[in-house]
């Protein structure tokens, strides 16, 4: 007999537990997708690194996948304590008839596991189906050929119902200890009892607005101070989370007596009884409004962090390439074994090739150089000042210009130009035209060079691990008399830049010219200084490959965490607003009785959901600004910061526009709801 009741509830209400359903199915298939790369991966056909990366990936989720699992809990026990609310007379009906607790407890908890295993059920077709395209997402994210076939996660689905017969248990729990702690009269009397404002006086709720404003300000300068977000993280969300907290306190009384100071406003149509209205209401909620505001900022500043960060890395990678493949290998200038002609550049597979040889000494900085033009209280020139040091020729800068197809420069006996690796990354962070200026006279290695400004230098690019040294461009003439009376460059680096036929082969032929000079290496580096025998051969397509997976572990870790806050966040608050309307019901129906129009009752519906949403919203907005800034300093420093604002304008929109959807559909569900009662 209850079974049979409850599953008549279930089916009776099926519109209360459409949210109830979806959102736990959304929830199970979202986990279950997840949870499943590791599965996902085995049709995907990949290289060593690729292969790591997924490893990674896979190991990154199973540690996310506990605080999700957390933040679904919450969203599951708070969309369940919506529907007992909406349900409390039904219930008091129930006892009112002699139903003991007990037997009212089994109804809920059959309702539960009927609502469970559908939704379950559900959640876990639509993962199946989803986690397909998240494969084919990631094959084609990653460039990796595909095997492809039907994948299916025994681990990942043992793992979400487990995790999700957890919760359905404390939900269980969780009503039957609400059951027990309700009166009769309370059950009965539920659609009758009005919020009470706690703050008592409008000067107090000035106070405390001012108050958590000045918090959340001070919060605000701290997190964008550099280093301090990463080194003071929870403190900074503590305190701005505080600050928050207060500001919506505040806003119940500040609110009000904000709206009352324009009569004419507030007395218009039925302003008065709406302002009243969520007055009321965000008085009792001002805490779950805060919740929501800090959700809302990390659903946003994770998604618009990492898109930004994905972006970033690969426009950084793309600067970084030169050439199909790059070689370079550093020795003693007086070698006997190892110099300029380690590999042959006549091999079939080569197009075109070009070398280029600079001379440097792992004991001299650009400071040492440079010395009394170094400002060492400047930031920039400090940094600049402290990078290593190597002489090239013009000669050889042109080179690797031609393999860019880059114009020819040009620098006279007496003249020297500079070439920064940080310029690569970032120009406006350190560059040459903060220590030098043009056609002054600077004197090192016992002569007098002016410097020269060339515009376009940055483009000159020679190695695909990027150049670490800052390199002073000086003529042949002038590089050769250097060697000859600077005792203290020691070292060679030697640059093949590689042009080939096709880049299909690139890896394995990458992988033999290190085969080649690997040999070379291993017979002199022992005993000797190890930074006088370094080499790497690099090809573009395993920087691109890189690249890419990085950009898969960026993109679903921030879509992932992202996607769970923002969700959470827009269900609670559609389920607030609903449950709002369901307590208005009989309130609006005396305002029909009284004659009031449909259409100031819509406008009226439409106000208070608005209201509600978008404050949190407005809120939120502000703290990811401040957040999303605060990142980019701290990335700055790290050359790591977003160079344009585009991937965030994006994916904002994208929120927004989800945002205004479901601000919609609770708009039309609160206003059925209301109209439902209205008309019997």
């Amino acid at each position: 007999m209850y079974s049979k009741l409850a599953f008549r509830n279930v089916k009776k209400s099926y519109r209360d537990y459409s949210i109830y359903f979806i959102t736990l199915m959304f929830s199970v298939a979202l986990f279950y997708v997840f949870n499943s790369f590791e599965q996902q991966s085995t049709i995907l056909k990949m290289n060593e690194m690729q292969g790591s990366m997924v490893k990674l990936l896979v190991n990154v989720m199973n540690v996310m996948s506990v605080i999700v699992a957390a933040v679904f809990g919450f969203l599951i026990l708070y969309a369940n304590n919506f529907l007992i609310k909406r349900r409390k007379k039904e219930l008091g009906l129930y006892t009112l008839l002699g139903m003991p607790k007990r037997k009212i407890s089994t109804i809920l908890i059959l309702e539960t596991m009927y609502i469970g295993f559908f939704s379950l059920l559900a959640g876990l077709v639509f993962g199946f189906i989803a986690s397909q395209g998240t494969a084919v997402l990631t094959g084609k994210m990653m460039a990796a050929d595909m095997n492809y076939g039907f994948v299916f996660s025994l681990e990942a689905t043992l793992k979400t119902i487990a995790i999700f017969l957890g919760v359905f248990l404390v939900v269980v729990l969780f009503n039957r200890i609400l059951l027990e702690k309700y009166e009769l009269i309370e059950l009965l009397r539920a659609d009758r009892i009005n919020e009470e404002n706690f703050v008592k006086r409008a000067w107090m709720s000035v106070v405390i607005f001012i108050v958590g404003a000045g918090l959340l300000v001070y919060a605000y300068n701290w997190a964008l101070q550099p280093m301090q977000l990463f080194m003071q993280l929870l403190p900074i969300i503590a305190l701005g989370s505080f600050a928050t907290f207060l500001i919506f306190k505040s806003f119940s009384g500040f609110l009000l007596k904000f709206m009352q100071t324009s009569k004419k406003n507030y007395y218009k149509g039925l302003n008065v009884f709406v302002w009243r209205q969520v007055s009321a209401k965000i008085n009792s909620t001002y805490k779950m409004m805060s919740v929501i505001s800090i959700m809302l900022l990390f659903g946003m500043g994770t998604l618009i962090t990492g898109f930004n960060l994905n972006s970033v890395m690969s426009e950084q990678i793309a600067g970084m390439i030169s050439n199909d493949i790059t070689v370079r290998y550093s020795y003693p200038i007086d070698s006997n074994t190892i110099g300029p002609n380690l590999i042959n550049l006549k091999d079939s597979r080569i197009k075109n090739a070009e070398t280029m040889t600079y001379y440097s000494s792992v004991n001299m900085r650009f400071d040492d150089v440079f010395e009394k033009y170094i400002d060492q209280s400047d930031a920039n020139s400090f940094m600049f000042g402290i990078t290593d040091v190597g002489f090239v020729s013009v000669d050889s800068i042109n080179k690797a210009r031609a393999m860019q197809k880059l114009d020819k420069i040009t620098i006279d006996q007496n003249q020297f130009a500079v070439i920064a690796p940080i310029q690569q990354l970032g120009p406006e962070t350190v560059s040459p035209s903060n220590v030098f200026k043009d056609d002054d006279s600077y004197a090192f290695a016992n002569q007098n060079l002016s410097y020269k400004k060339i515009q376009d230098i940055e483009k000159t690019k020679f190695d695909n691990n990027g150049n670490d040294d800052v390199l002073i461009i000086v003529n042949e003439n002038t590089l050769q008399n250097i060697k000859n009376t600077n005792d203290e460059l020691t070292s060679a680096v030697t640059i093949h830049m590689i042009s080939t036929q096709s880049s299909k082969d690139d890896k394995e032929f990458a992988r033999e010219l290190k085969e080649v000079i690997e040999p070379h290496y291993n017979s002199n580096v022992e005993g000797e200084d190890m930074f006088d025998y370094m080499y790497f051969v690099t090809s573009s397509q395993e920087l691109i490959e890189s690249s890419m997976a990085m950009g898969l572990l960026l993109t679903y870790l921030s879509f992932y965490l992202g996607v769970v806050f923002l969700v959470t966040s827009f269900v609670i608050l559609a389920l607030q607003q609903l449950s709002e309307a369901n307590d208005n019901q009989k309130r609006y129906q005396i305002l029909a009785k009284l004659g009031v129009e449909d259409r100031m009752i819509d406008r009226s519906i439409f106000m208070q959901n608005a209201i509600y949403f978008f404050i949190p919203l407005i809120v939120a907005l502000l703290h990811t600004y401040i957040g999303v800034s605060a990142v980019n300093v701290n990335l700055k420093l790290i050359s790591l910061s977003a160079s344009s604002i585009m991937p965030a304008l994006i994916t904002l929109g994208f929120v927004l526009i989800v945002y205004a959807i479901y601000f919609i559909i609770t708009y039309q569900g609160s206003k059925a709801i209301i109209k439902n009662k209205m008309t019997k």
